[in-house]
């Protein structure tokens, strides 16, 4: 067998190689969009455990905030810590959004790649009844 013929065949099996390999895990392209999808999915949990956490932790319902500050949720609960980038997306620079439908009610979202993957994966199990994957959003209510 001629050395062009080895070196061809190598350079075919690692071709393949690769193929499969991306087809099993994804492109580099995927693997990334999924790590930011997972900060997302990150902030958002933040900030739901804080607007709901001044129920929990002391007994007395406090209504929500008219905007969404860090300061304002590291001051509503103590036991969580909001980091300055939960309210800002990782990959855009563009804050999440945030509505407040009323003294107890919110809805926060964020734009996600594959929100479906995150609900597949049970990342959002916290949250999955309140987690539409259509929009990426979450809703919620903070108890009387």
């Amino acid at each position: 067998m001629s050395t062009r013929v080895v070196s061809i065949a190598i350079v075919i099996g690692v071709g393949a190689a690769i193929a499969v390999g991306i087809s099993i895990v994804g492109s580099p392209r995927t693997a990334r969009e999924d790590r930011f999808d997972d900060l997302r999915a990150k902030d958002l949990l933040q900030v739901v455990s804080s607007l709901r956490c001044k129920d929990k932790l002391m007994g007395v319902s406090a209504d929500l905030p008219v905007t969404l500050d860090v300061a304002t949720l590291n001051n509503r609960c103590e036991k969580v810590f909001i980091q300055e980038d939960a309210l800002i997306d990782n990959e855009t620079g563009q804050p999440h959004t945030y509505k407040r439908l009323g003294n107890r009610k919110y809805l926060i979202c964020a734009t996600f790649h594959d929100a479906e993957r995150l609900v597949t994966r049970k990342q959002m199990d916290n949250v999955r009844t309140a987690f539409d994957p259509k929009d990426g959003c979450v809703s919620g209510q903070v108890a009387n």
